[in-house]
């Protein structure tokens, strides 16, 4: 009996410490401060302007946009797109699976950004930690920063060729290397507008227009 019960408990006590949503969006409000974990499937996730989630938003299926001077404390989407806006922080790490990324002036994720299958594009924006990507073009533009490294990875079949380009642009900084971890994917990046690369470029072609 106790078996059978475990997992309903286990189940029980996710949903009271999350809000959590089915078929439907959940939208924090300007101004409001939430500390539970937000969950949906098919549904977006909405923080407004000014607003505090000191927890992590989490889609199935859906999009996270994140308002003007909020704060999350962590982001993840499958199947969806991730936009932090103008001056927004993300405490800790954004990981997106399929799916475009957008950071907008000033937004600044404090941990790593992934993606998989999505580009990612950052206007005058700052990433502390790494930036990772196996399928998607990268647009580092107006200044923007990434203090650690940008790797490309992933597996790659003997007969699956890709192609990855990084757009490094507008005095825009890379303090790491990047680095090229992926077999039979080639990493084109486009230097421009005076940016520059601290580290090695790893596996990669660099071209200085």
């Amino acid at each position: 009996m106790l078996k059978k019960l475990f997992p309903i408990l286990i189940f029980t006590t996710f949903l009271l410490a999350c809000t959590t949503s089915v078929n439907d969006s959940v939208v924090i409000k300007d101004g409001q401060i939430v500390h539970k974990d937000i969950y949906t499937i098919n549904g977006d996730i909405i923080v407004g302007n000014n607003s505090v989630v000191n927890a992590s938003c989490r889609t199935i299926n859906g999009r996270i946009v994140i308002g003007e001077n909020s704060i999350v404390k962590k982001a993840s989407s499958i199947n969806g797109s991730i936009t932090i806006g103008r001056n927004g922080r993300i405490k800790k790490s954004v990981t997106l699976i399929n799916g475009s990324m957008v950071l907008d002036s000033g937004a600044v994720v404090a941990g790593n950004a992934t993606t998989v299958n999505g580009s990612v594009k950052m206007n005058h924006a700052r990433i502390l930690g790494n930036l990772a990507t196996a399928n998607g073009d990268l647009f580092i533009e107006h200044h923007s920063v990434v203090n650690g490294d940008i790797v490309i990875k992933g597996k790659n079949s003997k007969n699956e060729k890709r192609k990855v380009e990084i757009f490094l642009k507008d005095g825009s900084e890379i303090k790491g290397k990047i680095e090229n971890k992926a077999k039979n994917t080639e990493v084109v990046v486009h230097t421009l507008g005076g940016s520059k690369i601290n580290g090695d470029v790893i596996g990669a072609e660099i071209v200085y227009e």
